[in-house]
């Protein structure tokens, strides 16, 4: 394989031709490192799989993948590292400053599952930078504070762990980099990247567009922790109230008062649905009476004509490791959006998510109330009993 001639090639990668002429890059010194780096790339694709194997394994990691930079875009990174940052990279040392010519990804469900995943990278691999935070401009950055990340902020709300390890099979050794992130964070990403990386960077409809994508990824992440969270309070009320149940049916009382204890304890596990249901109601019934007095007979009517349908749940399918992603996203300025539409879709959004969080301190406030109250009787009856 061998290197476009330079007029094709900037053409090809959309380089400004004066821009390039101005670094005094020499062409046959990008053809020299093209030929190299050609040699080394079935070493690279044995270390990536590597890494992607022993990622894979990693606790809370949902998925891995990985891939190998190609040679035409190595030498356009090196042309728009001279153009944009003035940074001078030769053949001696290419392999030292392009560290991303193996990218592996590991993607996690929960925003949360990356602290785990975070342990087990530092205990596998020589890191040898990061963590590097990529987060939005409002993102909460506490988590990532506390456990010793450089925290780098976007305005387009790219999100992302990034690490630099030292990784090989043999002598050599090459630097790698390895992303952590959720599966919506990488979906977004990936659109993103495919759209318009890295040769559209000023078109606005596009980049307002990819901005409300990127947003409903940030509440879908929030929205996936809290029914984690919420599955999480069921699994230990459970618990909670199997073992109060235990002791319970051991303690020498008229059945009747045991009866009504056990009561007590099904409420605490059923006051968030509960609450769940009452919210459900009061929908509803908002949304009923919003209905124009003209065409309200007509839906009743129609809705009790209709068998419910059955609900229909799709298997999630489980993402394989591939090839050939890219590892890196670059985040172009954009404008503010004048209307507040999309601030006004992530408002909603967001009440929804308080809402939710309303409801379960609601229930939690309710359930400690019932908990005291159980307690009281056990403590009384074991006071009686001790008498």
């Amino acid at each position: 394989m061998e290197l476009l001639g330079k007029n094709d090639f900037l053409k090809k990668y959309n380089i400004d031709r004066n821009k390039f002429d101005q670094t005094d890059i020499a062409w046959n010194d990008l053809v020299n490192i093209f030929n190299d780096y050609g040699g080394i790339v079935n070493d690279l694709e044995a270390v990536a799989q590597f890494m992607s194997h022993v990622l894979n394994k990693a606790p809370r990691a949902h998925s891995t993948k990985y891939r190998i930079k190609s040679p035409e875009h190595l030498i356009e990174k090196i042309i728009r590292k001279r153009i944009e940052k003035n940074m001078e990279i030769s053949f001696s040392d290419y392999r030292e400053k392009i560290t991303d010519m193996i990218g592996v990804r590991v993607l996690h469900l929960f925003k949360e599952d990356w602290l785990e995943i975070d342990r087990f990278i530092k205990g596998k691999f020589d890191v040898i930078e990061g963590p590097r935070a990529h987060i939005g401009l409002k993102d909460d950055s506490e988590s990532f504070v506390k456990n010793n990340c450089v925290i780098v902020r976007h305005n387009l709300g790219y999100r992302s762990v990034h690490y630099l390890v030292r990784s090989g099979l043999y002598k050599q050794q090459f630097i790698a980099e390895i992303q952590v992130r959720t599966i919506f964070e990488e979906g977004w990403s990936e659109i993103d990247h495919e759209l318009k990386y890295p040769y559209v960077k000023d078109n606005l409809v596009l980049e307002r567009f990819l901005s409300i994508l990127n947003r409903f990824a940030a509440s879908a992440d929030e929205m996936g922790s809290f029914i984690n969270y919420i599955q999480s309070e069921f699994s230990k009320s459970q618990q909670i109230a199997g073992e109060l149940t235990d002791r319970i049916s051991r303690l020498n009382i008229d059945h009747y008062e045991k009866d009504g204890i056990k009561e007590g304890i099904d409420k605490i596990g059923n006051l968030f649905l509960s609450e769940l249901k009452k919210e459900e109601t009061r929908k509803e019934e908002t949304r009923g009476s919003a209905i124009p007095a003209e065409t309200a007979p007509e839906r009743v009517e129609q809705e009790e004509r209709q068998e419910p349908e059955p609900a229909i749940i799709e298997p999630i399918k489980e993402v394989e490791t591939v090839k050939d992603a890219p590892a890196s996203v670059v985040q172009p300025e954009i404008a503010e959006d004048p209307s507040g539409g999309a601030e006004k879709n992530e408002a909603e959004y967001y009440k929804d998510i308080i809402e939710q969080r309303r409801v379960m301190e609601t229930q939690r406030s309710k359930g400690r109330k019932e908990f005291v109250s159980i307690m009281d009787i056990l403590n009384h009856h074991k006071k009686d009993s001790s008498a």
